[in-house]
Formats: structure tokens, C-alpha cells, sequence
């Protein structure tokens, strides 16, 4: 069977002995959090959702206090007491699996790509899979020593709660319709390319992690909302006794904009895709050969690396046929409009999803401010997800002048590639491109918040030590 790659991620936190079982939540150790409104020790979407059933309600004590959403207990709902007491405390976790000084193991997750992108059907073309990453890393602290990066010994499994499924109740994709055209090969429905469902193991990675690769996720929750944001748990064991435990987003979208120009009456948008793509390129019949994959002529990383789909040689990559093909054609205003401004959204989720979240779009930044240009990215010379923005071209030129002495990506590799301190992969610390932490989506900071009780870069030093180190952190990376 063929096989794909991408990224993504997701992992880990807390740490309980093996009488795990002795805690629980709203024990003398674990007490409920102020705005935990479900009593699950988790003030999270959850409550949010309890909250806004409950809004403006009245004569809360009839209704063992509006089912827990009169949190000042003054007989109502209302938005200057209780809504402030619940995004006060909004992340605040009590519960036995959240991260607790003394525990033995941290677990820390990541999505090497920041989102990852799929398509609503694959009948007529496939630009990419249903293919998620999902990475992990463990640390053993050891009292009197270095912390451990942990790669065997232990089991690592995840599950994602609101997304169980992507055919079943809710037919969420028509992917598995179509693996025999485009893959050759018969996919057993909820089974990724790689094998994968979405509950299942992790395997030992090749950077200090643990990694899934390929889960089938659609962004359709089994309740059939959109969320493009799903939050995974995953566990860890020694000998069969829970060790550590967290949430961590596994991002996917199928926000694409095409139809704001691929619109002729009486077609579907990919059909008019295909219909143009042939007028363009006489001697084509994409429209007669459906399901076609994008990736059989144009090369397409990472397909292509891992011969999937290798692509001809001759003809422009997939990345440079695309940007080259519309960097001049979003001269519309009503076009732009609906994009938000940013061009980049027409293809890339999107004003709904906000593929760019991270600390750099809070700051304002945008697309084109670390990739210049369409016309950049389509340049001839330019080498598709190798060729991409570093940290270490910005940083040093920062205006915080103790970033002057920083190093950032290895030689030769990018940030999602690269390990720094103790072998620790960046992307653990600092989230991923795309989502650098702290990020403008408040779920994306859970893992962050979780830990230390705020968002931003994870600098925490007792997280992986049993005691904080004397020595400075130079942000080397062979510290």
C-alpha cells in the first residue's frame, strides 16, 4: 500500500503513581477549580457549553444552580459575575491526569506543521489526504540527575474525544470511497494510510519523540460541528500503570476558497477546476480520468519523498504551478474582501480557520512577512518545504538584545526538524509554525496553560528537573 506525509501533532501531560486509581476528581487533593462548572476538574469548552444554555437564566437554586453555571451562587446567570469566574480560571485544570511537582514523567506534544489541510470529497481530485501526525515526547525526571528523554519502556496511546470517527453516525468524507483509484489499494473505512485510527499507539520517532503518522481526522466533530481545532488526549504507561496524561490540538481543515473564482454555473468546484485545467493544457482529459490526484504530475513534498506519488520531473511542482498560476489573479475586491484581505487564505485555511495564529500574527505579522511573495514562493530556484523561512534569519536582529548570543534551527534542517536543549525537539517548547505559542487560539495554549498556568514558550524549568538549575540557559543548541 502506498503511503503519505505530513505533520501534525498532539500530546501529553501528568503523572500519577501506580495507585493512580486512589485520585480522582474533587478528592482533598484534586478539588474542583473555580468556573468548573460540569464538575470534571477542567475548566474548559465544556463548561462553556453549560454557561451558554444556562445564559440569563433565573432562579438558579430550583435547578441545583442552573446545572452549575450560577457560579457566584447569586440565583442567576449573568456576564459580569459568573462569565468572569469561569474565563478567569479558563484552562485551570485539578483533575489527577493534569501535571502535579511530584510526578515522575512529563509528556509534551506538538503538530510539526501547524494545520493540516484536506478536502470536503475526493470524487473528482485529490490535492491532499486525510493524513495527520501526531508526535510526543516523554521526559523522565530523576531526582540528583539529568532528565531522561524517554523512547522505550513506556506505551503512549491517544484518543480524541469529539472526534471518534470519520464515517459513521455522520458520514464526515468520501475518502475511503476512493483509495482504489487513488492509491491502489482497498482502505478499511476510519483507517489511515499508515494504519492509524483515531484512538491508537504511538511508535518510537526519529527525533527524541513518539509519533503517529496518518490519522484519518476530518474537522467535523461527531456532534457535526466544524472544528478545525480538536483537542486529543494522550496517555502514558510503565507496566500498565498510568504515568502521564494531557490535551494537545490535532489541527485539520477543509477551508479552501476556490469557489470564490472556480464559480461557473452548472459545475461543482473541483469540476470547474478540472474543466479549466484542461483548457489551459490542451492534450489533457483530467475531466474523464476522475478521481485525479494533483501529486501524479506535478511533484508534491512529501508525497513524492515517499514515492507516492513521485511526480514528473519535467513539470512544475504542485507548490510552484499553483502559486505561479494565481499570483496576479486576485485583482477582485469583493474577492479580497471575503479573504479578509490576505490572498493567501484563497487556497490556505482560511478567515474561519486562521491557519496563521501564533505569536507573529498577534504582533500583526502576516503571511507575506516571513514568505514575501506569491511570486517568491513560485520562484523557480525556490525548493518546496525545504526552502522555508528560519527563526535565526529574524531573531538575532531582534529588539530584546539578549537574543544577540541565540542559536535556533540545526544546520541544514528547519525549526519543525530541529532539536535544541538536552535533544529536546524545538517544536516542544515553542508549539509549531503556524501556532507559536502563545497563540491567538485559546485552545491551542491548553498545553502551556496546563503546565504552568500560562501561556507562552514552555520555560518551566521543574517540568523535566526535580530542581531548578543554577546554571543560565543560553538558548544554545547543544546546551
Amino acid at each position: 500500500m502506498k503511503a503519505i506525509a505530513i505533520g501534525i501533532v498532539g500530546v501529553v501531560f501528568l503523572a500519577i503513581p501506580a495507585n493512580a486509581g486512589l485520585f480522582f476528581c474533587g478528592d482533598a487533593t484534586h478539588p474542583h477549580p473555580a468556573g468548573d462548572i460540569n464538575a470534571d476538574c477542567h475548566v474548559n469548552w465544556l463548561d462553556l457549553e453549560v454557561f451558554a444554555q444556562q445564559w440569563l437564566a433565573i432562579d438558579c437554586a430550583q435547578t441545583a444552580n442552573c446545572h452549575g453555571a450560577d457560579l457566584d451562587l447569586s440565583g442567576s446567570v449573568t456576564l459580569g459575575n459568573d462569565f468572569a469566574i469561569l474565563s478567569a480560571n479558563w484552562f485551570r485544570c485539578t483533575a489527577p491526569e493534569c501535571f502535579t511537582p511530584g510526578q515522575s514523567y512529563t509528556v509534551f506534544a506538538f503538530n510539526d506543521l501547524g494545520m493540516h489541510c484536506t478536502q470536503p470529497s475526493f470524487a473528482d481530485m485529490m490535492i491532499l489526504p486525510l493524513y495527520n501526525d501526531f508526535h510526543a515526547v516523554v521526559v523522565r525526571r530523576r531526582i540528583g540527575d539529568d532528565p531522561q528523554i524517554v523512547t522505550s519502556g513506556v506505551a503512549v496511546s491517544y484518543t480524541i474525544p469529539s472526534n471518534t470517527y470519520s464515517v459513521g453516525a455522520i458520514k464526515k468524507t468520501d475518502f475511503w470511497d476512493y483509495t482504489v483509484p487513488l492509491f491502489g489499494a482497498v482502505v478499511p473505512p476510519n483507517v489511515g494510510l499508515m494504519g492509524k485510527k483515531l484512538a491508537d499507539t504511538m511508535g518510537s520517532g526519529i527525533n527524541n519523540d513518539w509519533v503517529s503518522h496518518g490519522l484519518p481526522i476530518t474537522p467535523i466533530a461527531d456532534d457535526g460541528r466544524f472544528d478545525a481545532y480538536p483537542l486529543a488526549t494522550v496517555t502514558v504507561t510503565v507496566a500498565g500503570n498510568e504515568v502521564a496524561r494531557t490535551q494537545a490540538v490535532v489541527p485539520v481543515s477543509t477551508e479552501t476558497n476556490c469557489q470564490l473564482c472556480h464559480n461557473t454555473p452548472g459545475l461543482t468546484v473541483t469540476m470547474d477546476i478540472l474543466t479549466k485545467h484542461d483548457k489551459l493544457h490542451p492534450g489533457y482529459d483530467l475531466i474523464n480520468k476522475r478521481p485525479v490526484a494533483c501529486g501524479t504530475c506535478h511533484r508534491q513534498e512529501p508525497l513524492a519523498a515517499l514515492n507516492v506519488y513521485p511526480g514528473n520531473p519535467n513539470i512544475s511542482s504542485l507548490s510552484r504551478a499553483m502559486h505561479n498560476s494565481h499570483k496576479s489573479r486576485f485583482t477582485d475586491p469583493a474577492v479580497l474582501q471575503a479573504l479578509g484581505g490576505d490572498a493567501c487564505y484563497a487556497c490556505h485555511p482560511g478567515v474561519v480557520t486562521k491557519c496563521l495564529r501564533d505569536v507573529h500574527s498577534k504582533a500583526g505579522m502576516t503571511c507575506v512577512s516571513c514568505h514575501t511573495s506569491m511570486e517568491a514562493v513560485s520562484s523557480l530556484n525556490r525548493r518546496p518545504w525545504i526552502d522555508e523561512p528560519s527563526c535565526g534569519s529574524c531573531h538575532p536582529l531582534a529588539k530584546n538584545p539578549t537574543h544577540a548570543d541565540y542559536q535556533f534551527e540545526e544546520p541544514g534542517k528547519l525549526f519543525r526538524q530541529s532539536k535544541g536543549h538536552m535533544g529536546i525537539p524545538c517544536e516542544v517548547c515553542h508549539n509549531t509554525p503556524h501556532a507559536l505559542t502563545p497563540a491567538t487560539m485559546a485552545v491551542e495554549n491548553a498545553q502551556s496553560v496546563n503546565l504552568m498556568g500560562r501561556t507562552g514558550v514552555i520555560d518551566k524549568c521543574l517540568l523535566c528537573h526535580t530542581e531548578t538549575p543554577t546554571e543560565p540557559f543560553p538558548h544554545h543548541r547543544n546546551d
